[in-house]
């Protein structure tokens, strides 16, 4: 690996990304105005972290902002709620019906749970969120820290990394920037296969310049020589860490998989970036600071108007409250101060203000995560459901894209990193396969989800089943028959996790099995001891009929 080409290819990068960076300056202003820079240009207005410190001075209107952070906060309570069972590890298709694959892929569920809420997920998530809601795009480090001995999770800055996609318009190429004190880098890279530069390595034994920072590059890209060798430099994709003043790689390995998982919440054009709630936002909530400002103005225009004063009062006039300022009514009415120009529309300011607000906050969903506290008191619970579910088949697609490019690859990559560390127990034979060199495979799990937001969609499905059970039941009275055609059991169960209940609240098809066979059998018991019941009667009334023919004879 050189260096320099991962610099220069860096760079170009960056250039490819230059039009994003300009949308994203106003964006964070309006929207995100505490988040760090996403520009690394420095103005006068912004300090040496490159933050602007006079963008929440600037912000009059909050609409964007609130409706930004209820958005990030909506999803993650609805999409990743921590201390509920929002995901699941489940069976391919085809080993559905073997329950020990079934049983281990749930205790797999419940350790990666518990591993999730006792790592920084959730933390990370949020930041995450809050980024795909303001900037359309979010990118998260996922994977194992030794120190700690368990997850470790990073929501990387927006404007610190650039993307590349593959040919199916999925990123498979991270370049991050990131700053590391020598203190910090002789910690992180001291292995036998890390090559600071020594001048890293003298300032970090230096009390002056150990906490002095130096800009770094990490490049995660897919291998394209080298793959198949043995070690980390022969895995499916490069990890390469440069110095960026020196030229100069600092550790040179690999990963099985990619560890940056991003999302984006509509892709922009033919980029790997996105376009999001906040850019969508953005030319109402300039309209909506303006027309803040102008309301403010009118405000302060009725509680301190302007005064028509006379000649001979000019600086006389005591504008303090409780004030006195004397005139001489024998020189009539216009000896007296008054006010003028009056007349201001500030309601006519305030209207036009909320209807901007009402157009950010239904761009940012904000009806479907605050349904109750922002509908009409006098609406009914039903009009309100009615409302919420119109605004969910809007946020559908989003969920749905948001599950296949980010959860669902998060959740296998931390299934691999549970399993790799030694997690879980050993799984059953059927879900493990032997490669040819000796070296042992497991199956990848499907991810089910059950979050508030993906039981939400599936319960819309819940209407198609009640009109299916009323026409059987109304079929069913005349041709009973009609009934065969279900599988009942696959329906009960569909409609329980659909509806969000506990799993374990439904039997096991073996214990369903079992229990359905000694009932036949307890059928068959009590009809064969009925029968002998049956027969002993005949026969007695046989005995008797042949005892009273024998009497009359």
């Amino acid at each position: 690996m050189d260096a320099k080409v991962i610099l220069n290819r860096f760079d170009k990068m960056k250039g490819q990304r230059a039009n994003y960076d300009r949308a994203w300056k106003p964006v964070r202003e309006l929207c995100y105005p505490m988040s760090a820079s996403v520009c690394s240009a420095k103005s006068v207005d912004r300090d040496a972290e490159g933050y602007d410190q006079y963008a929440v001075a600037r912000l009059l209107d909050v609409t964007a902002m609130q409706s930004c952070q209820i958005l990030a906060n909506g999803q993650l309570v609805q999409i990743t709620p921590m201390g509920e069972n929002w995901f699941s590890f489940d069976a391919p298709a085809n080993m559905e019906h073997d329950e020990e694959v079934k049983e281990w892929l749930a205790a797999c569920t419940d350790v990666a749970r518990k591993a999730l809420a006792g790592s920084n997920f959730y933390t990370a998530a949020y930041e995450h969120f809050a980024n795909r809601s303001a900037y359309g795009c979010g990118c998260m480090y996922a994977g194992w820290s030794d120190k700690r001995d368990m997850l470790f999770f990073r929501e990387e800055v927006v404007g610190s990394y650039c993307l590349q996609e593959d040919a199916e318009q999925f990123v498979d190429t991270v370049f991050r920037e990131f700053n590391l004190t020598p203190r910090q880098a002789v910690q992180m890279f001291s292995g036998d296969d890390d090559h600071l530069p020594d001048v890293v390595q003298k300032n970090a034994a230096d009390e002056k310049k150990q906490d002095e920072e130096e800009q770094y590059l990490h490049a995660v890209f897919p291998r394209t020589d080298g793959y198949g060798k043995a070690g980390n430099r022969g895995m499916p994709f490069a990890s390469v860490y440069v110095h960026v003043k020196s030229k100069s790689i600092v550790h040179e390995g690999g990963f099985e998989r990619m560890p940056y998982l991003t999302s984006r919440w509509l892709r922009w054009e033919n980029g790997p970036y996105a376009i999001s709630p906040g850019i969508f936002a953005l030319p109402v909530a300039k309209q909506a600071n303006f027309l803040e400002a102008m309301t403010d103005l009118a405000t302060e225009n009725a509680t301190f108007p302007r005064v028509l004063a006379p000649d001979a009062l000019i600086g006389s006039i005591d504008h303090s409250p409780g004030g006195i300022t004397p005139f001489n009514p024998n020189n009539g009415e216009v000896a007296k101060p008054s006010t003028w120009m009056t007349e201001s529309g500030y309601q006519f300011d305030k209207d036009r203000v909320e209807d901007k607000r009402n157009i950010i906050e239904n761009m940012f969903f904000v009806p479907l995560f605050k349904p109750i506290l922002q509908e009409d008191k006098r609406m009914t619970a039903m009009e309100v459901s009615a409302r919420q579910q119109e605004s969910l088949g809007m946020f559908h697609p989003i969920f749905a894209r948001f599950s296949s490019e980010f959860l669902t690859p998060m959740l296998l990559h931390v299934f691999c990193l549970l399993y790799d560390h030694g997690m879980f127990t050993k799984p059953p034979a059927s879900f493990s396969k032997q490669a040819s060199g000796g070296q042992a495979f497991i199956g990848v799990p499907n991810v089910s989800f059950s979050s508030k937001i993906a039981l939400a969609i599936k319960a819309q499905q819940m209407g198609a089943f009640q009109s299916l059970s009323e026409i059987l039941l109304q079929v069913a009275q005349v041709s009973p028959e009609v009934l065969d055609n279900v599988d009942f059991d696959r329906f009960v169960k569909d409609a329980s996790r659909i509806m969000g209940l506990d799993p374990d609240w439904m039997k096991k098809s073996k214990a369903v099995q079992e229990l359905r066979a000694a009932r036949e059998e307890e059928r068959k018991r009590m009809l064969a001891a009925q029968e002998e019941n049956v027969q002993a009667d005949t026969m007695k009334k046989g005995a008797d009929a042949m005892k009273l023919a024998e009497g009359i004879q």
